[in-house]
């Protein structure tokens, strides 16, 4: 998908900040939790930025067979670590089935890209650009969503 900046307001059923903490807790408390999730939600899934930075530095930590837990990840994440993130991601509750969660996620974040897409189309259809390729265009971004999951 394009990286435009376009400032949606997004409805609150869209995202679940909770979630998001839950499963980063059970990344963290479960040896077997990233590899349950890995092939279903990627970093940009997550609406908080900050959790967002947490995911990308456990996948870091992986790639660099470095284990997934504070002082790795801390130090994946440099100047983006954030205390209070970390705070909250380790009072919450780990899950018991995360894959559930992870697809929950994902449909979220589904939702949200659809609808930024949606009010991208107004200013796509004013561009000097033919329209089947417009709609060309539409129709790859939105089927990439689903062939992703």
């Amino acid at each position: 998908m394009k990286n435009d900046k376009i400032n949606v307001e997004i409805s609150s059923n869209l995202y679940d900040i909770d979630l998001e903490r839950a499963i980063l807790s059970s990344i963290f408390y479960n040896d077997d939790g990233f590899s349950e999730v890995s092939g279903i939600i990627m970093a940009e899934d997550f609406y908080f930025k900050g959790h967002s930075d947490v995911f990308n530095a456990i996948i870091e930590c992986v790639n660099n067979d470095e284990p997934i837990d504070l002082a790795f990840v801390k130090k994946r994440l440099g100047s983006k670590y954030n205390e209070s993130i970390f705070t909250e991601i380790f009072a919450t509750s780990s899950l018991i089935d995360i894959k559930k969660y992870a697809t929950e996620l994902k449909e979220k974040s589904i939702k949200r890209t659809l609808i930024k897409i949606a009010h991208r189309i107004p200013t796509e259809v004013n561009e000097p650009k033919p329209s089947k390729d417009m709609v060309d265009e539409i129709s790859a971004e939105i089927y990439a969503l689903v062939d992703d999951e």
